[in-house]
């Protein structure tokens, strides 16, 4: 099957997916199949530097995504265009990438952040949304990243409300307390997986 796995912010989501991988589970992970597709010299990087100009590229070669972020940031035109150059070529890596790993695999896991909000979910056998509860992903944010409580509530309250992610999913798991607890929940899905007690979901 093809596992979609997502969650918020300082969730554990990039924990759970690394604890799947250790079980033997490969990952395709969104983040890097997006910095792939604009490698120097790729034409899609030719592509955007060809609409936003060489001032996005850092003097190595490589997209500096802060500048990009900023040439995007509050115009909505520029963003689609963005996203015109960026989502085919990244939809189109992303497949490839899930395609290999099928030919070696019975179940793949694609982690992505915006799952759910890219529309990817319905492409997914089964989707598994990682949690916790808020003030538990504030107290982690805060230390992950060294930023205020009011930050980190701000780069959550900019995210999918919990609520509605946990609409689109087939399997949750709950990351509020530590790293042992975790990892029986991990375990607990893994077998589940495994021994074909979850089935895909209907699209």
């Amino acid at each position: 099957m093809l596992i979609g796995l997502t969650g918020g912010i300082a969730s554990g989501k990039s924990t759970v997916s690394h604890l799947l991988q250790q079980r033997g589970l490969p990952v395709v992970d969104a983040d890097v199949v997006a910095r792939e597709v604009v490698t120097p010299g790729s034409a899609v990087l030719r592509e955007i530097v060809a609409h936003f100009g060489a001032n996005i590229l850092l003097p190595d070669g490589m997209l500096d995504r802060k500048k990009l972020r900023q040439e995007i940031f509050s115009q909505p035109e520029q963003k689609k265009q963005l996203d015109d150059i960026l989502l085919p070529r990244i939809i189109e890596r992303r497949n490839q990438r899930i395609a290999e790993l099928q030919e070696h695999s019975p179940h793949v896991v694609y982690d992505a952040a915006l799952l759910i909000e890219s529309g990817s979910y319905a492409q997914m056998d089964i989707v598994v949304v990682v949690y916790c509860e808020v003030p538990i992903q504030v107290e982690r944010l805060m230390q992950r990243d060294g930023v205020t409580a009011q930050a980190a509530m701000e780069a959550i309250r900019s995210q999918m409300p919990l609520h509605r992610r946990m609409r689109y999913a087939d399997y949750c798991i709950d990351n509020s307390k530590d790293r042992s607890a975790l990892e029986a929940k991990v375990d607990q899905f893994y077998q589940k997986l495994v021994s074909g007690e979850l089935r895909p979901r209907e699209h």
